[in-house]
């Protein structure tokens, strides 16, 4: 990677770290909640053992960060050229419910992409515009649906 290209990847972070996850009645169900099993990047750009994702387009990609909310390790999104990408943990679903989820979010230099899109979180098939963009420290977020 040269040095023009590392800076780029720098400028955009989203840091999901340790408390993200999914709870009914106070249990944690969410795998590795709190990204504690970092594994070296395999080919889809994966690098937690039971997180996966989706890199559609652009220049961006998934890292291990050691600045996380509480834990060792957070995920870390880098995006640079009008990127796309989604992280969610590998084969987790859920019997009906009314579920509570929670996450912690930090962003660095968070730009406003295609038709105003920043950050968004999905559940349930939904989509949900976060409106998180610029800088911003360590946010919790919760849905309850």
């Amino acid at each position: 990677m040269n040095a023009t290209y590392s800076r780029i990847l720098v400028r955009f972070f989203l840091l999901l770290p340790a408390a993200a996850g999914v709870a009914r009645g106070g249990e944690n169900l969410v795998p590795d909640p709190s990204f504690e099993e970092p594994m070296a990047k395999n080919q889809f750009g994966h690098v937690f053992a039971k997180w996966g994702g989706w890199i559609y387009e652009g220049e961006c990609e998934f890292r291990v960060s050691d600045l996380a909310h509480t834990g060792r390790h957070a995920l870390l999104i880098v995006g640079g050229t009008a990127p796309k990408i989604r992280s969610a943990p590998n084969g987790f679903a859920v019997a009906p419910g009314r579920y509570r989820l929670s996450a912690y979010v930090r962003g660095l230099d968070i730009g406003t992409g295609s038709y105003g899109q920043t950050t968004e979180l999905m559940f349930d098939g939904k989509y949900m515009p976060l409106r998180k963009n610029g800088t911003f420290g360590w946010s919790k977020l919760t849905y309850v649906g």
